[in-house]
């Protein structure tokens, strides 16, 4: 699961290195083209790790948040080299133990109007059917609030939502 948040955390920040980045003249060196790209590994702080079985079929739910930086001190342009992240990923496995994600949420300060922040509360049975559904806490730019959401086979479907109710 940790590996899996490395990757997802990696996705994350290729996508703010593009994001941010300018037009330059293209290099013919492909060798240095891809050493340029290549991302330093996270370096993941208080880990918190759950399992659930919310279908109750024996088939876990995992769910892994953490606080991230980069050792290096590689950020985006624009972005301070000292950023803390925060990584949240939710996935099951498959009878091949293959993760398959149902939710992965990197964000730092300074985009929790893109992506909020989710921490885990726990699992509840929030509409009395007997199958569990996820209780987050969300930290965003518009305030605190609190999510429930169901675990479907492909994604997370959110039930409800206190900052947006609708």
């Amino acid at each position: 699961m940790l590996d899996f948040s490395k990757q997802q955390f990696q996705i994350y920040m290729k996508a703010q290195a593009r994001a941010t980045t300018t037009a330059t003249a293209q290099s013919h060196h492909p060798a240095a083209h891809a050493a340029a790209k290549k991302l330093p590994d996270p370096v993941f702080e208080n880990v918190k790790f759950s399992a659930y079985d919310l279908w109750v079929t024996n088939q876990p739910i995992l769910i892994l948040s953490a606080d991230a930086h980069l050792s290096s001190g590689w950020a985006p342009e624009g972005t301070p080299s000292d950023v803390q992240y925060s990584v949240t990923v939710v996935a099951y496995p498959d009878i091949y133990n293959n993760l398959h994600k149902l939710y992965a949420g990197v964000t730092d300060k300074y985009h929790l109007d893109i992506t909020p922040r989710l921490e885990l509360v726990d699992a509840v049975d929030a509409d009395g059917d007997g199958r569990g559904e996820l209780l987050f806490r969300e930290i965003s730019d518009a305030g605190t609030g609190w999510l429930i959401y169901r675990a479907t086979a492909d994604s997370l479907w959110k039930m409800y939502d206190s900052l947006n109710p609708e």
